[in-house]
């Protein structure tokens, strides 16, 4: 292409959109975006002796037994042993310690990431969100993009809760300078729902 120098490099940013939150009568929030965690495993940097015990605390996360064996398939089906593998997004925000007992193991890495997460209710039926866009297996992951409403009041106003993310698609010469853009979207965060 014109104007591009040898090094000059693609670059994507994504700009996460939030998905609108579920808010009952009395202002309690039943369902909400917040600041979370996405947990990733960096297959070849797990240490054998300590494997058993890093998915143990992983299951800790996500239920237990059956999150323990998705998760562990989901790292060991990963062809790219020093690429980090998402395993999942922290529904409830984690106390120090347990941050720093996810960090002891090497293999494991935190980055920013939106979670969603729900309170209970007796009146409502809040409801679930499933991956509408590709079949998702042995990870727990969220984006307000590709999840939808699957159940309850997510479903029934998904067009008003969800949010679509945004982003660039860059590239950049040598010295990170932006040469050209490609392709800009701009995010929408979706419209929490008064019930």
């Amino acid at each position: 292409m014109k104007g591009l120098e040898h090094d000059s490099r693609l670059y994507t940013n994504v700009e996460e959109a939030r998905r609108g939150s579920i808010v009952a009568s009395d202002k309690t929030r039943l369902a909400e975006d917040f600041p979370s965690l996405m947990v990733s495993v960096i297959p070849g940097a797990i240490a054998q002796s300590q494997e058993e015990e890093m998915f143990k605390t992983l299951g800790t996360l996500w239920g237990g037994k059956p999150a323990v064996v998705a998760l562990h398939q989901r790292v060991a089906g990963n062809t790219l042993p020093d690429s980090p593998v998402p395993l999942g997004v922290v529904t409830r925000p984690l106390e120090e310690k347990e941050i720093s007992q996810l960090l002891a193991y090497p293999a494991i890495s935190l980055t920013p990431h939106l979670g969603r997460r729900y309170r209970p209710s007796n009146i409502v039926t809040v409801g679930t969100l499933a991956n509408v866009n590709y079949f998702e297996c042995c990870s727990l992951l969220y984006s307000a993009t590709n999840y939808k409403g699957d159940s309850g009041i997510e479903k029934e106003k998904n067009d008003i809760l969800a949010g679509v993310n945004g982003g660039q698609l860059v590239i950049k010469d040598s010295s990170g300078n932006i040469i050209r853009t490609i392709l800009q979207v701009f995010k929408r965060d979706g419209e929490d729902v008064q019930l």
